[in-house]
């Protein structure tokens, strides 16, 4: 039926198992709360990011031009937080914040948090890795 990778449930589950253990250990649960599929980190919270080789500026246009792409509508342009710039997008029924921390001049930390709108718990990884992988690909260095 489909082709690629099967998704298995085992990784989520140890995760899930393993957080009682991490008590008072905040690097631990960094470490431990994240899972890669396809070269896209999703951290416990299904946030979907990657570290991109490029300079912020670079990322910010890649990510116009990727969410124009897409047809996504921008909600609120780029504004510039304590935690980085952000800027949210609409589809029919998500809402998209992607997020971009400098981690230094030649490289950009991108995070993107897709949610349905009707039920804010309920995350779209499919979505948030597009979005990443578009961005990529604007930037050229992508699949």
């Amino acid at each position: 039926m489909g082709h690629g990778r099967s998704f298995s449930p085992l990784p989520m589950i140890l995760l899930a198992a393993s957080l009682p253990l991490l008590g008072g250990c905040p690097m631990a649960a960094g470490v431990l709360a994240t899972v890669s599929v396809a070269g896209v980190e999703y951290t416990a919270s299904s946030v979907a990011h990657k570290v991109l080789p490029e300079g912020n500026r670079e990322v910010r246009r890649a990510v116009d031009r990727a969410l124009a792409r897409m047809r996504l509508p921008i909600e609120r342009g780029w504004k510039t937080d304590e935690e980085g710039d952000v800027i949210t997008a609409r589809a029919r029924l998500h809402r998209v914040e992607v997020r971009l921390e400098e981690v230094s001049r030649r490289a950009t930390r991108l995070q993107v948090d897709a949610r349905r709108s009707s039920l804010p718990l309920l995350k779209d990884r499919a979505l948030a890795a597009a979005v990443i992988t578009e961005t990529e690909r604007e930037l050229g260095i992508g699949p």
